[in-house]
């Protein structure tokens, strides 16, 4: 945004949205009032805006981007003015009024205990997390995207209850209760066979250097971003049991050569291999 040097900023009382990325990487704002009548903050808004330590959330507002506050790594709290009806910050964490949706949580925890109550949670917007464990209650939905863990480094354990019906945990790694998502890989082995019975890699499934990645005959999805940034390997075989293969699905596998594709596969979402730069071969299988 151009904005490296601005130290303070003050909105217009007309504003009603802050558009995405309005200020993102004004890594020299210390002070933001967002005044009464903004009801929207997008995508990105306030992302790397490194020396703010707090913010306040105007009562007008009624739709927030967790992503707006990715990577403040010396936010302290996140205050709501008197009257908001749709937001709450409890622990560090910024939820929903009703508790069901996490938007964020303080890059400075070191565990982050999800309150129970909490359905779903915005991706993205934990990286750079000072976090080893997070917590996961029960309430939390099997279609929890692999993208909520993206960016955070430090992160050794995922747990749940013994009581989850909802995801299972397999060798430490992140499953929908029926094996049929698989959501997060959690291990450091240079060579992973997904297992039978997975039908979808989520978005941020595997984002880990490996050199061998096996794939399932039951997989069927190959969702949006989810092999991003796998660098190591250099030979994949896609299985005939594939239909679909989502957008920047390998993303910046930097060291894949070639890749079998099965005449099963009906879609392939844009920029699928983009920052393959050794990639060198793309095979159809049976394909003329």
């Amino acid at each position: 945004s151009g904005c490296n040097r601005l130290q303070s900023i003050k909105l217009s009382k007309k504003i009603q949205t802050i558009n995405q990325r309005l200020l993102q990487g004004c890594y020299s704002l210390s002070e933001i009032q967002i005044p009464e009548g903004v009801k929207t903050i997008g995508y990105a808004a306030f992302s790397s805006c490194n020396k703010l330590t707090t913010i306040t959330l105007p009562a007008s507002l009624t739709s927030f981007n967790g992503t707006a506050l990715a990577g403040l790594t010396r936010l302290t709290e996140v205050k709501i003015a008197s009257g908001n009806n749709s937001f709450k910050f409890e622990n560090g964490i910024l939820l929903s009024k009703d508790g069901r949706t996490m938007y964020m949580a303080l890059l400075t925890l070191t565990e982050i205990n999800v309150p129970n109550g909490v359905v779903s949670i915005v991706g993205d917007t934990l990286s750079g997390s000072s976090a080893t464990k997070i917590i996961l209650p029960d309430t939390v939905g099997a279609n929890l995207s692999g993208t909520v863990f993206n960016g955070m480094n430090k992160l050794t354990t995922i747990e749940l209850s013994s009581t989850s019906k909802n995801l299972k945990l397999v060798d430490g790694n992140l499953y929908s209760y029926d094996g049929k998502r698989f959501i997060k890989y959690m291990g450091t082995s240079k060579t992973f066979t997904v297992p039978e019975g997975v039908e979808t890699l989520c978005p941020g499934c595997i984002t880990k250097s490996m050199t061998t990645l096996n794939l399932p005959s039951t997989l069927k999805v190959i969702d949006g971003w989810s092999l991003t940034g796998v660098s190591g390997v250099k030979l994949l075989n896609i299985p005939d049991s594939v239909t679909t293969i989502g957008a920047g699905a390998f993303e910046s596998c930097s060291s894949l050569i070639e890749i079998t594709i099965p005449q099963s596969v009906t879609s392939i979402g844009s920029d699928a291999f983009v920052y393959c730069g050794k990639l060198m071969a793309i095979n159809i299988k049976g394909g003329g």
